[in-house]
């Protein structure tokens, strides 16, 4: 399993700084082995919206509010490494999806994503943000229950050691023979 733990920029940075952010990530999770198992989480500081339906190879049925720039950074970023974005997947009440209130207007948003690839959304079983949860930040903790099968490991086995066939040293005129033979090379 890689994990990669992100903080993105945030909507006052400008939009060349954005696209360098997006960039630099696109270009790690491709250097992560295809065989890997991949978890992409943190702070994007993006919504991604709730339109599953032009996105449903990217997000479930589940997202919350609308689509910011972040967000479609996010989600192409998502189309272009095979991600999904896996906490908008499941079902809850709208507080266990949001993750970050905005001072001023009070409106809740879902900034904090995990971004699986797309082949392993079987794994997750489970994900929803945990505001109880004590870790002194104004953001609230979103936790993901995952399913992991650990890949076997193959023993080599090792060769048999050679034995010795012993079974012609019962007769006496061979062990003698043997004996003569090692006395005459050992000197």
């Amino acid at each position: 399993l890689t994990l990669l733990s992100i903080y993105g920029p945030t909507l006052d940075y400008s939009k060349q700084q954005k696209d360098e952010f997006f960039f630099q990530l696109e270009q790690i999770i491709k250097n992560v082995p295809a065989r890997n198992r991949l978890a992409v989480l943190g702070d994007f500081n993006a919504c991604v919206g709730k339109d599953w339906e032009h996105w449903g190879h990217i997000i479930g049925q589940h997202g919350t509010g609308s689509l910011n720039e972040n967000g479609q950074h996010v989600l192409e970023l998502c189309a272009s490494c095979e991600l999904i974005v896996s906490n908008t997947y499941f079902a809850g009440s709208n507080h266990s999806k949001v993750t970050w209130r905005h001072p001023h207007s009070g409106h809740w948003h879902q900034l904090d994503l995990i971004l699986i690839r797309r082949k392993n959304i079987r794994n997750v079983l489970h994900a929803r943000s945990m505001h109880s949860a004590d870790c002194n930040t104004d953001h609230a903790l979103v936790r993901a229950k995952l399913q992991l099968h650990p890949k076997k490991i193959h023993h080599v086995k090792l060769k048999n050691k050679p034995r010795l066939n012993i079974i012609n040293m019962k007769d006496s005129d061979t062990c003698a023979k043997f004996q003569c033979t090692l006395e005459c090379v050992s000197g």
